[in-house]
């Protein structure tokens, strides 16, 4: 086993299910996003013609181009440019047993890249350098960065709603700077298992 991941592997566990349980308070109980999607005009009919074309599960765009050059085909262009515009995702009836274990995974798979990068930055340092606030500052922004980076890519061309995917990002890197740095200031074997200042 890799020694950054005999050193961090508790906050990694920690700090995952800490992120899991966040993410299901700030979906389910708070009304942060509550403003993510919003009702179709019919959406019954609109429904009821999904059925009526068979339209199986996945990922679909419209207007869509015949081909994968969609620059040289003027009936597209002028489709796009009339519109409307945009996506549909249709998946199958969801099993939240798997899904709640692929998220809880997902949490623990990214902390611990995290957590491996860190202690590649921290290589070699001196260990009275190793301050809590530095810690927490260096991993709250990459958990940040990991939880917000691609969603912003996908709002700018394709109007995603921003606000609440930034403040689940600000919220997980807190919480998973927080834990790290705590761990290590109790000494307790992270980022070279010695005392750190609190500066």
């Amino acid at each position: 086993m890799p020694d950054w991941l005999v050193e961090l592997w508790l906050p990694i566990l920690v700090s995952g299910g800490a992120l899991f349980f966040t993410s299901y308070v700030l979906r389910m109980i708070l009304p942060l996003h509550t403003q993510d999607r919003t009702q179709l005009n019919e959406e019954r009919e609109f429904i009821e013609f999904l059925v009526s074309q068979k339209i199986q599960p996945g990922n679909y765009a419209f207007p869509h181009p015949a081909t994968n050059n969609p620059l040289g085909e003027s009936n597209f262009d002028k489709r796009f440019s009339i519109g409307p515009r945009g996506l549909i995702d249709v998946y199958d009836f969801p099993n939240v047993g798997v899904n709640l274990f692929l998220t809880l995974l997902y949490f623990v798979i990214t902390t611990a890249l995290i957590a491996f990068a860190c202690s590649e930055a921290f290589w070699g340092w001196d260990p009275s350098a190793i301050t809590f606030w530095r810690i927490f500052r260096v991993i709250s922004l990459i958990s940040l960065m990991t939880h917000t980076s691609a969603l912003i890519m996908h709002g700018i061309w394709f109007r995603r709603h921003l606000i609440a995917d930034c403040t689940d990002g600000l919220i997980y890197g807190a919480i998973t700077g927080f834990i790290f740095a705590w761990f290590h200031a109790c000494g307790w074997g992270v980022f070279g298992g010695v005392g750190v200042a609190t500066g």
